[in-house]
């Protein structure tokens, strides 16, 4: 539960560089809303799904779902490190 959340925490402190700034008050759905860039897009909403389990669901994610989000998580900070 705390890898995630560091991985979106680390996520938030980066989307500045592309443009997106995410204000205390956002939802998740709203950060979501304000990224504009297409290929970072499809690695963060599925990413940002595993998130909201975690952290409203409560939910402990099982091996496949962390193997998925590390992955996500991943592509998402190579995509933003390219813009």
């Amino acid at each position: 539960v705390l890898r995630i959340r560091m991985m979106y925490l680390i996520i938030l402190n980066m989307l500045p560089s592309i443009g997106v700034s995410p204000e205390k008050s956002d939802t998740t759905m709203e950060i979501i809303k304000k990224t504009s860039c297409d290929d970072v897009l499809e690695e963060l909403y599925p990413f940002t799904q595993v998130y909201n389990q975690v952290r409203y669901g409560e939910e402990r994610p099982d091996n496949t779902a962390l193997e998925d989000a590390q992955k996500r998580f991943d592509k998402t900070l190579e995509l933003i490190g390219r813009k």
